[in-house]
């Protein structure tokens, strides 16, 4: 009869706390391109989520050398995360700082399943490609 209670009790708990228990340390170094609006606003609930500061987000004009001269590694095409010699790209890369939040593993372990992966990665690119056709990317400042 007074099950709305409980769901009052469980507002109570430290949540953050929780999240810092799960959350993995591994450094992550995040590359992305900051004059794409899109591309920040995504990656700013990681940013908030990571309570042990373990990501760096660096743009893709201010990221070291050591990240751009890596093989495959072309920063204008999609949204890079680093971990000491791996590489991740696009749809991998999300699926990469999911992992790292330690609640949202599982929904990282979904992502890389074939069907999920299959459709993600295609998403992904399709919204890479049209992002400027599509969304906000960019406004242009004329001096």
């Amino acid at each position: 009869f007074f099950f709305d209670q409980f769901i009052l009790f469980v507002l109570f708990l430290p949540w953050d706390t929780l999240l810092k228990r799960l959350s993995s340390k591994t450094e992550l170094t995040v590359v992305y391109d900051e004059h794409c609006y899109f591309c920040a606003r995504s990656l700013y609930l990681f940013k908030i989520l990571d309570l042990h500061s373990a990501m760096t987000f660096e743009s893709q004009h201010t990221v070291p050398d050591g990240y751009k001269d890596r093989e495959g590694v072309n920063l204008d095409d999609a949204m890079y995360v680093f971990e000491g010699g791996k590489t991740y790209k696009g749809y991998y890369a999300f699926s990469r700082l999911l992992e790292n939040l330690g609640p949202f593993t599982i929904l990282s372990k979904v992502m890389n399943l074939s069907p999920v992966e299959m459709v993600g990665t295609r998403v992904y690119q399709y919204i890479a490609d049209n992002r400027s056709r599509y969304f906000t990317c960019s406004v242009d400042i004329h001096e």
